[in-house]
């Protein structure tokens, strides 16, 4: 799957990571620009996720980037903003082909040049980007926030992380708020570029059939950063004291209450135990076969959907059921059943061998999907572990059932959520 990797140090803060495969005939170019999760930040980090694709000096108008990328061979850029767990990122990725495919020499600079010139030379009047370009953005990044509460899971969900995480910087969305949003104008957004070109930690990573003696030449071309010092963030502990159930709940427009719960757990990632904790929450609630699904939905009948999933960034698991109001009490007291059964161990291996059958088609489908790869790989660059996915599925077929008890009965019941139908 992978012939090897490389890491080069091109400056302070920023590091280029070459991952050489021969699976994919395309290259896949991600710049991360990560930063700790900060209030008013967050929104200009996601608007400048909105924008930044959109000009250049060279390339003034969306039109003429979008013309310059079908002419190289329908290469493709995207822009986004991602919260991995106290921190935020701005992606900026690019596809193109190999050049091995094409009947020409030194393709790689073009692609290149035009990613790189997304954030070194944009297209800037009057200190600060086009207005009409930045009015685009500014309006378009505040629909999305506002079209939130449209999303009834997605909705629940967050009320229930703000809660639970209402003293850390985890509560924050990542495209922050409207109020935030408005705040910023053409000017002060392409300050904050600058800040995070002289501040942020930077990882940028390569994908593909590549030979890394030329294609680091070309890296270290276009992007043309020097400095002697940025400020890098630190990583944060995920360890919280539960000292008592929270409770939320918000009444809108809606026939389908959405329950949410949160338990936090005393693991972070990198623990050797991570992989018991994440076949517990599969054995809950991790699909067709989960106990939550089965006892939940099919025999009692009480949802419409069930689920369990963690999030290794930040040491919680959420539980989510879409339910008929009037079942609230019902639904709650069955699923807190469910994971004390799950501590005490009343589940089969054939139960266990489910789990493992789910989580180990997510991993091999990692590989299936270049973005998806290049993003678990920056995942463990975060932990400083190795790209190794064989490993982690091997970790995964050996786990357990008595590892998975220990680590289940690491989880709290921290928050819980709840979206109704108004009176």
């Amino acid at each position: 799957m992978i012939k090897g990797t490389m890491k080069v140090k091109l400056t302070e803060g920023v590091t280029l990571h070459i991952i050489q495969s021969e699976k994919f005939k395309t290259i896949l170019a991600g710049i991360y620009f990560k930063r700790p999760l900060l209030p008013v930040e967050a929104s200009y980090n996601a608007l400048l996720s909105r924008i930044m694709d959109h000009a250049t000096k060279t390339l003034p108008s969306l039109r003429a980037i979008n013309n310059e990328l079908e002419y190289l061979y329908g290469s493709v850029i995207v822009v986004d903003t991602h919260k991995y767990g106290n921190n935020q990122t701005i992606q900026f990725k690019m596809s193109f082909p190999n050049e091995k495919y094409l009947d020409e020499v030194d393709f790689y600079e073009k692609p290149l040049k035009i990613l790189t010139d997304i954030f070194f030379d944009p297209l800037i009047e009057q200190g600060g980007f086009k207005q009409e370009i930045f009015d685009q953005a500014q309006a378009t990044l505040i629909s999305e926030i506002e079209m939130r509460k449209d999303d009834k899971m997605d909705w629940a969900i967050s009320n229930c992380l703000e809660t639970m995480f209402q003293d850390e910087p985890y509560k924050i969305h990542e495209l922050g708020t409207v109020e935030w949003v408005k705040a910023i104008t053409p000017q002060s957004l392409y300050e904050h570029l600058q800040f995070l070109l002289k501040e942020a930690e930077i990882d940028i990573i390569i994908n593909g059939d590549v030979d890394d003696e030329s294609i680091v030449p070309i890296v270290k071309k276009w992007f043309r950063l020097e400095r002697t010092s940025y400020t890098p963030v630190p990583r944060t502990s995920n360890k919280k004291e539960v000292k008592a159930v929270k409770y939320h709940e918000e009444k809108m427009q809606v026939t389908q209450g959405r329950l949410v719960m949160g338990y936090h757990y005393e693991i972070e990632y990198d623990d050797p135990r991570y992989v018991a904790l994440f076949l517990a929450s599969a054995v809950l609630g991790g699909g067709g076969g989960s106990k939550l699904f089965i006892r939940v939905r099919e025999k009692e009948s009480l949802c419409y959907t069930i689920f369990a999933r963690s999030d290794k960034f930040k040491s919680v698991m959420l539980i989510y059921a879409g339910i008929d109001p009037d079942n609230y009490d019902k639904t709650l007291a069955l699923i807190k059943e469910e994971v004390k059964l799950l501590q005490e161990g009343d589940f089969t291996e054939a139960d266990l061998a489910k789990a493992k059958e789910v989580i180990i088609a997510s991993f091999l489908s990692i590989s299936d999907y270049q973005n998806s790869f290049i993003n678990y790989y920056y995942a463990q660059v975060q932990f400083g572990l190795p790209m190794d996915i064989e490993k982690k599925i091997e970790s995964i077929e050996n786990a357990t059932k008595s590892e998975v008890i220990a680590a289940s009965k690491l989880l709290q019941l921290d928050t819980i959520a709840f979206v109704t139908k108004e009176d």
